[in-house]
């Protein structure tokens, strides 16, 4: 079955080479790293927990200037307060008239992460 096939994308927006956490990372630092200052609203940085777990928890608002140009008007990002992975993501849409949210289009939680402390670090060098 090939990546972008139908079967594939049943139930994402993004291709099996496009998932997990370093692409996702990597997906939000490029679309963050371009928004023009004049188009973030408010972000708000709390503790807080994802799935009983501490967690630092991000989220930026787009202004309504932004509407068109970008696909989120909310990102919410969790990292997890120990190991500093990103624990969690959810990108709302636009609200439509009249509506005061946006319709959750991503959602990723990532739980139960262990990391393999028996892998030396030369294993995950690129």
């Amino acid at each position: 079955m090939g990546l972008d096939d139908p079967r594939a994308k049943s139930t994402s927006r993004h291709t099996v080479a496009e998932a997990g956490l370093a692409n996702t990372v990597a997906r939000v630092k490029a679309s963050w790293s371009r928004l023009p200052v004049e188009h973030i609203a408010d972000i708000q940085i709390e503790d807080g927990s994802l799935g009983g777990r501490p967690c630092r928890h991000i989220v930026l608002t787009n202004s309504e200037s932004a509407r068109g140009t970008l696909e989120f008007q909310r990102t919410t990002l969790w990292f997890d307060a120990a190991t500093g992975l990103l624990a969690g993501l959810d990108g709302h849409g636009w609200p439509a008239a009249g509506q005061k949210e946006g319709e959750l289009l991503e959602s990723y939680h990532y739980h139960n992460m262990r990391l393999n402390p028996a892998l030396p670090n030369q294993h995950f060098t690129r």
